[in-house]
């Protein structure tokens, strides 16, 4: 199951409609919700869970959550987070429950972090995560937003994620949503030029000595 276990978020991102001044709108389950949709969820012999969000990690029963999961035989498979909450305590609490999730950390080229996720030090948060979760042991996946403004840094991007311990990148196209389209004009690229651009960066990414 791919889980959104809230739609609130703490950043106000450009492009997303789950951002912080839309959190009035936005729901998220309680935990006797959440207790019965895994009991039928067991009961249809469903396994493993990618726990997202907005940030999942801001659901004020997170814990309790990943705790209820476990209790039944399941896991999570990923997590998706924008990294802001996790520290040495959070990843100990997840080791504790036997968790060893795929973390799915945003992040959105060197330079370009802050401005897309709309928060002064969005980047450094998001790097720091990243090599807590990879010191502790955790597989990491980086999931980058890439447009216009931010193309020509995917290869420096890639090269150090790769240096940071990163398993993967997922390079996402930034799609015509109005938030994005009203917040970055024409930043979006068309098809052709994010498969020519990709293209470009994957001929010139496999000459390097990343991993």
């Amino acid at each position: 199951i791919n889980w959104m276990i809230t739609g609130k978020c703490n950043y106000n991102c450009l492009h997303c409609f789950n951002a912080a001044d839309n959190a009035p709108l936005m729901s998220e389950w309680s935990l006797e919700e959440a207790k019965r949709l895994l009991d039928e969820a067991q009961l249809c012999g469903i396994n493993s869970f990618t726990v997202t969000g907005g940030e999942p990690m801001l659901h004020p029963n997170f814990f309790e959550l990943m705790e209820e999961i476990y209790r039944r035989d399941m896991f999570v498979d990923e997590l998706n987070t924008n990294g802001y909450f996790i520290n040495q305590q959070t990843l100990e609490r997840m080791k504790d429950l036997g968790c060893r999730a795929m973390i799915k950390i945003s992040f959105d080229g060197i330079g370009h972090h802050d401005w897309l996720r709309n928060r002064r030090g969005a980047q450094e948060d998001a790097l720091r995560a990243i090599r807590l979760c990879v010191d502790n042991g955790f597989r990491v996946m980086v999931q980058t937003n890439v447009h216009r403004k931010n193309v020509d840094s995917m290869l420096e991007t890639a090269k150090l994620l790769d240096a940071a311990g990163v398993d993967s990148m997922r390079i996402i196209r930034t799609t015509e949503a109005p938030r994005w389209v009203q917040n970055a004009g024409n930043a979006c690229l068309e098809l052709t030029e994010y498969y020519d651009h990709m293209a470009d960066l994957v001929s010139r990414y496999i000459k390097t000595d990343c991993k």
